[in-house]
């Protein structure tokens, strides 16, 4: 009987004011606060036409606050939650810009001029939001196997196994030790100009 008393409202309040403490949780709750200040502006303005995007990205970023709140990113991992905010934040902040810009440009009343200085806020908020997660995905790579052999250098010729499956060389390439590394990669093993021996 003391089980069914208990609800789930507590977890759920705990974990939003704990994901709101965190850096992704603050971006986020920072995005909704300013399009809704942007919502407000163009809603007392002239300008209607603008309010969709503002109400868009408030719903969005709601969205992914309740995702990454609940931690169902960690549920359904056939998205890439992480790549789906960088676009989300990429695209918000090209779009809060372009608009901003246009009703600056037009001038038609005071709502509309706050409007568009607070959306070339958004468009900071936004790229920053982007970039950190962008950040956050690179550190998080790792590359990816090549092909290339592990080998031992003797005399020019690599002496090794492949590690893409081949168990031996009946005629050794040339050993890949690159005099322009960036071009590594792109360069056939075979080609003599790239290698120091050669």
């Amino acid at each position: 009987m003391a089980d069914s008393e208990h609800s789930p409202t507590p977890k759920c309040s705990a974990a939003c004011t704990a994901f709101s403490r965190t850096r992704k949780g603050i971006f986020l709750l920072a995005e909704m606060v300013l399009c809704l200040l942007i919502i407000i502006c163009y809603s007392a303005s002239r300008v209607k036409g603008y309010l969709t995007l503002p109400v868009l990205e408030m719903v969005m970023a709601g969205v992914f606050f309740v995702i990454f709140m609940l931690n169902i990113h960690h549920q359904l991992q056939f998205i890439n939650w992480p790549w789906s905010d960088f676009f989300r934040g990429l695209i918000a902040s090209v779009l809060f810009f372009i608009t901003s810009l246009i009703t600056i440009i037009k001038n038609v009343d005071a709502q509309s001029m706050v409007g568009g200085v607070l959306g070339l806020v958004a468009t900071i908020l936004f790229a920053y939001d982007a970039y950190s997660t962008f950040q956050g995905q690179r550190s998080r790579h790792t590359p990816a196997a090549t092909g290339e052999c592990q080998c031992q250098c003797l005399g020019g010729l690599c002496r090794g196994l492949a590690r893409s499956g081949f168990s031996s060389f009946s005629h050794p390439p040339p050993c890949r030790v690159s005099r322009w590394p960036l071009l590594a990669p792109l360069w056939p093993p075979w080609a003599p100009s790239l290698t120091k021996g050669g």
